[in-house]
């Protein structure tokens, strides 16, 4: 009978190490299993990632010579691409997608700066089928009081940050008379975190002698910090602030309109139900009432657009605006500055 309990005891003993030791086990190496899980083990050598980790194309981005920005088309280049459809991208000499402009503004010349991330630079479209060039070419047809500009500033993954760190270092010496900033939910992440997720990713890489996915790489470590950053969106909305304050100080000083354009084509339950997106919207919308800005969002019109026609790609995860979507936005940016008669 002794024997017996004791027996029974010993296996409960065994039974709950083994529990502890899978326990430790989970928790310890809980952070490798984060990291590893965001690797695609196929393709890239360790070594071409950490040459250039930005980039869907080692030609499409160059690292920029302000740090604070860093990375930016290159210059004067022309770049074909054939996924997921035909597109031709050009680049002038700084550093910005479109034909060439004169740092002098032209007498009778309106001009406008779009900033945004690649929503506004036009990922996966051809030049004419931009937002910049459709509004630019809409305006000039419709309104004959002044010669329309639209200057794309629009750069694949860049936030709000970035975004007004690129009119001031290289936009504002066109003298815009008007910025639109497009911006989109993403633009709550942090790029310093996404950079951060991608060198943790790209060491452990290194250390195994493993092969890292490039082309997942930049897309996985900005799906993580778009994560983290909805799960501390009062600490973002914080920071981001401080930048809607700096871009307000920019344009009292040099005299220019805002327009913020809020137009995701993502998701559409995802925008509508998520909480921390519309603490993003509520910030936008109150910011834009605060520092006399214009504030047009446009989700509930594009959402006209069945999904498959709005976006470019068949690609689940990627939800670039389509040529259709991109006229949509035009037409509707372009009333809403008529409405609000933005040229005086």
């Amino acid at each position: 009978m002794n024997n017996t309990k004791k027996s029974k005891n010993l296996r409960i003993k065994k039974f709950f190490v083994l529990f502890l030791f899978i326990l430790i086990f989970i928790f310890l190496f809980y952070d490798i299993f984060l990291v590893f899980r965001f690797i695609n083990i196929k393709r890239i050598n360790y070594e071409i990632v950490k040459e250039f980790d930005y980039s869907i194309s080692n030609k499409m981005y160059s690292y920029s010579e302000y740090r604070t920005l860093i990375y930016e088309p290159p210059p004067n280049t022309q770049l074909e691409l054939f996924n997921p459809r035909h597109t031709i991208y050009k680049t002038n000499s700084d550093r910005f997608r479109g034909r060439e402009y004169s740092i002098e503004k032209p007498n009778g010349t309106y001009r406008i700066i779009l900033l945004g991330d690649s929503y506004a630079f036009g990922l996966h479209l051809d030049e004419n089928e931009t937002l910049a060039f459709i509004l630019e070419k809409a305006l000039n047809e419709k309104i004959r009081t002044y010669n329309f500009e639209v200057l794309n500033f629009g750069v694949y993954g860049y936030n709000l940050k970035q975004e007004i760190e690129r009119l001031k270092l290289r936009g504002l010496k066109y003298s815009p008379d008007l910025v639109i900033l497009w911006t989109i939910s993403n633009d709550i992440e942090d790029e310093n975190r996404i950079r951060e997720i991608k060198i943790k990713i790209l060491e452990y890489c290194n250390k195994t002698n493993k092969i890292c996915d490039k082309n997942r790489l930049d897309c996985q470590a900005r799906e993580l910090a778009f994560k983290e950053a909805l799960n501390n969106i009062d600490q973002r909305l914080k920071q981001i602030k401080i930048v809607l304050k700096e871009l307000e100080e920019l344009s009292e000083d040099r005299n220019f309109s805002v327009i913020i354009l809020y137009a995701d084509t993502g998701s559409s339950n995802f925008l509508k139900s998520n909480t921390q997106i519309k603490k993003y919207l509520g910030l936008l919308n109150e910011s834009s009432k605060k520092y006399g800005w214009y504030f047009l969002e446009l989700n509930n019109k594009i959402e006209e657009i069945p999904l498959k026609e709005r976006i470019v790609s068949m690609n689940p995860s990627d939800f670039h605006p389509s040529p259709k979507c991109s006229e949509l936005i035009s037409e509707q940016l372009f009333d809403f500055m008529i409405k609000n008669k933005i040229f005086k």
